[in-house]
């Protein structure tokens, strides 16, 4: 919209573009805007959604009550949208078949960051083993059977002397 030229005797100055109070369909904050222009003034400051898209008069049918939610969803013909993909950047409604968002540009579909490649960490070394000296005992069968033997060596050795 351009401004408008006015006269005052004095020569030609341009007037300022008039702005128009609006209620905020999101929060009820009271906002102004510049009919018929989108600027990036024009969003409301508690939940920055944009007041261009917001009437400056709400005209009510009689089918219509008063408590109902009026709240015109942007980037539709109507009051109600059948599909609508939101933005998980500034939760913007927009149409499903769009790729990005008509608010902020980023992309309605992100592609997820490839999972982190995993890094082997070593387990800790196993502590030296603690040898202990072997006691080497010898079992008692052994023993039993080396006394046994010395026992059949006498007994042989007796035997072989009084028989001789």
């Amino acid at each position: 919209m351009t401004a408008q030229i006015v006269s005052n005797g004095y020569g030609a100055q341009p007037q300022a573009p008039a702005r128009e109070q609006v209620t905020c369909s999101n929060c009820g904050t009271v906002g102004m805007v510049t009919p018929n222009r989108r600027d990036s003034t024009d969003f409301c400051v508690k939940c920055d959604y944009p007041l261009f898209w917001v009437p400056s008069r709400i005209v009510l049918d009689a089918s219509t009550t008063a408590d109902g939610s009026l709240r015109r969803l942007p980037g539709t013909v109507g009051r109600a949208t059948i599909a609508s993909l939101v933005c998980p950047h500034c939760a913007e409604n927009n149409a499903p078949s769009a790729e990005l968002c008509v608010r902020c540009g980023k992309p309605l579909r992100p592609v997820a960051p490839p999972p982190p490649v995993p890094v082997y960490v070593p387990p800790p070394p196993l502590p030296e083993p603690v040898y202990e000296p072997v006691r080497r005992t010898t079992p008692w069968w052994v023993w039993a059977l080396l006394v046994l033997a010395v026992v059949g060596a006498l007994a042989a050795v007796a035997i072989i002397v009084y028989v001789s």
